[in-house]
């Protein structure tokens, strides 16, 4: 099927955009001419460019002119000068979701969906389809890198369609997969469903929506999922660390940089290595190997291929490495995530010092869980709080501070706790802190990451000098 014509001309506002960039290549590579625009060059922009994608660097309303159709996501603003013209003009718009919503609605598919362990799950979900020697043809549209991925992308041979479903805005009720992937359902995005009930809501909607194989995969340790696949009529599998599970972990020893345990199914029991921390890893990759198992694919290459895994960019990614000095980056912004983070490094590390470094990300996600996010630091030796990353809300008098944030994980946690105010100048206070057996893990899905390799600079400079000193 055509999505639109071929001579259809694209403009992504927002390119760079986690959501935006695999959509904006994949149509690239099937013979789609597009552009786009965002605020500043990025890795994503580079790379966009490198495949001869003109980027804006900039919004302004005359980038539109020579295009057709405007794309654009849920972080872009009404006034957008770009989508404002688009309107003006009368051309016409499209949500990403509409273009991801063709792809998985006209394609045998997959959708991953969940409140955490979406990009991991998709990314697995991807390897597990194309571990076979022969069949290396499922396309998955990932919320971030794969570093593992081949980037199949060839659409007239596309064997299944894997991607990671937003439930932010609503929009994964437009899909209708084939099978679907339930890895979690937390409180989350409260500012869009106003309680937890409607996240419910939408999710069973979602379900509901399944076509062709009508197969639902969930999590059966997590009991709003658990109570979800029980109203569901059709064909279900279940993945957790319980036996009532059909496909279940067991004997997890966690082993520096690996995972091992045993993987048992209805049929059949297997070795793993997972070259990831942590259990939230784990219950990953059973929703991933609960996927291939119903598609019959054999699960010993599916072993095989996790057993090679690079890892996923900004999921627990070692940025950096001294010694016994390690510097992890994750995207870890609500409370789930960052406990599930800490956790695995407490576990994998257990005798180390750790240290966290957060940003929180929107004064509403703050607002509505700050308890739960107070609790999440519970593993953390010394936690540095940082200015919270907007992500185009405003502050309100009912925002809770990040002077607030600390107070509280000190009184919750009984750790150390700081608030980080001056940017670069207070970065060495992070190497103070550090040991001889650290573990330093940056969380946060806005700049943090940025902050994270400029300590690195800082670390890489310190042991340089450090080695040259007589």
């Amino acid at each position: 099927m055509i999505l639109f014509e071929k001579n259809s001309r694209f403009f992504f506002i927002g390119i760079g955009g986690s959501g935006m960039f695999p959509l904006a290549c994949l149509l690239k590579k099937n013979g789609y001419f597009l552009g786009g625009s965002d605020q500043k060059k990025s890795p994503y922009i580079q790379k966009l460019e490198q495949l001869g994608i003109p980027v804006f660097v900039t919004h302004a309303k005359e980038n539109i002119d020579t295009y057709d159709i405007i794309v654009y996501s849920s972080a872009i603003s009404i006034k957008n000068p770009e989508l404002s013209e688009a309107q003006e003009k009368k051309k016409k718009i499209l949500h990403r979701s509409d273009i991801l919503k063709y792809f998985v609605n006209n394609h045998p598919s997959v959708t991953v969906v969940g409140t955490h362990g979406k990009t991991t799950s998709t990314s697995l979900v991807e390897e597990a389809l194309n571990s076979s020697p022969h069949e290396k043809s499922s396309i998955a549209i990932v919320g971030g890198t794969n570093l593992s991925s081949q980037n199949y992308s060839d659409l007239k041979n596309c064997r299944f369609f894997i991607a990671e479903a937003d439930e932010s805005d609503g929009s994964f009720l437009k899909y209708e997969p084939d099978i679907t992937l339930i890895t979690n359902i937390e409180k989350d995005h409260l500012d869009y469903f106003k309680n937890f009930d409607a996240i419910l809501h939408h999710f069973e909607k979602h379900i509901s929506k399944l076509k062709g194989l009508k197969i639902l995969v969930y999590n059966n340790d997590e009991p709003s999922c658990a109570t979800l696949a029980r109203r569901y009529p059709g064909e279900k599998i279940s993945f957790g660390f319980t036996k009532e599970a059909s496909i279940h972990a067991t004997n997890l020893e966690p082993k520096g940089k690996n995972t091992h345990f045993t993987l048992t199914t209805p049929v059949n029991s297997y070795k793993v290595t997972l070259p990831l921390l942590g259990e939230h890893n784990v219950m990953n990759a059973l929703g991933a190997f609960s996927v291939a198992y119903a598609l019959k694919q054999d699960l010993s290459h599916v072993c095989r291929a996790f057993e090679k895994l690079l890892g996923i960019k900004r999921r627990l990614e070692l940025i950096y490495q001294r010694d016994n000095c390690y510097f992890y980056d994750d995207y870890a912004h609500n409370p789930g995530k960052i406990h599930a983070c800490l956790s695995a490094l407490r576990k994998h590390f257990p005798d180390y010092k750790l240290i966290a470094l957060f940003e929180p990300h929107r004064f509403s996600r703050v607002r509505f869980l700050f308890d739960e996010f107070v609790q999440a630091f519970h593993h953390a030796d010394f936690t540095f709080v940082f200015p919270v990353f907007c992500a185009g809300e405003t502050p309100s008098q009912e925002d809770r501070t990040i002077e607030d944030l600390v107070r509280e994980i000190k009184n919750y946690c009984h750790k150390p706790a700081e608030a980080v105010y001056n940017g670069k100048e207070d970065y060495p206070k992070v190497l103070k802190e550090m040991t001889e057996k650290s573990i330093v893990v940056s969380l946060g899905a806005g700049d943090i990451s940025t902050i994270a390799y400029q300590i690195r600079e800082l670390l890489i400079c310190e042991t340089s000098l450090f080695q040259k000193t007589p």
